[in-house]
């Protein structure tokens, strides 16, 4: 497992105040170890038509551990990129402004990266809350989510739903997960 990365106050604060339960959730949360590995810009399953940043996501739990890949916004797949990859002349536009390359897109990354890192607990856990009671019926999954019943795609992203919702619940109860920020 990688290191876990600490759970900062300004991260727990946010997962609080969108939760209905947030007592309830601080503790879930500080039974949690949760940690992260970047994996790379790529489409992310076959669904995605534009790559974004993707990261291994390991949650540990009461001796339990699950691990699933997890699809950044593509904000977040930007600030990564140029991060990553900022060329040292020149300009480059950012978020709609144009930067001279140097400390200004530096600081405006870093801040960025932060507040990346900071919703990534509460983005996680808001996914949680939304995939752990995948429909076990494909046609109800199907109607949900606007995919075609006759789609091989769909059937294969159902399944993929279903195995993922059963690691889920090995680390949480139902009501747990009500307690989650949605």
């Amino acid at each position: 497992m990688n290191d876990p990365k600490e759970i900062t106050p300004e991260a727990l604060a946010l997962c609080l105040e969108y939760s209905e339960n947030p007592d309830a959730l601080k503790e879930i949360i500080s039974s949690i170890e949760f940690s992260y590995q970047i994996m790379g810009v790529s489409k992310f399953f076959d669904s995605d038509t534009v790559p974004r940043l993707t990261l291994e996501i390991t949650l540990s739990r009461k001796g339990k551990e699950i691990s699933f890949p997890y699809g950044a916004s593509l904000n977040d797949t930007e600030t990564y990129e140029l991060r990553r990859t900022r060329p040292h002349y020149g300009r480059t536009q950012y978020r709609g402004k144009y930067f001279e390359l140097g400390s200004q897109l530096h600081s405006a990354l870093a801040r960025d990266w932060k507040e990346f890192e900071t919703s990534l607990l509460y983005s996680i856990l808001s996914s949680i809350s939304a995939e752990y009671d995948t429909s076990p019926i494909f046609k109800e999954f199907c109607a949900d989510f606007g995919y075609d019943e006759d789609s091989r795609k769909a059937f294969s992203l159902w399944q993929r739903c279903l195995e993922h919702a059963q690691k889920l619940q090995t680390l949480f109860t139902p009501e747990e997960v009500e307690s989650f920020p949605s």
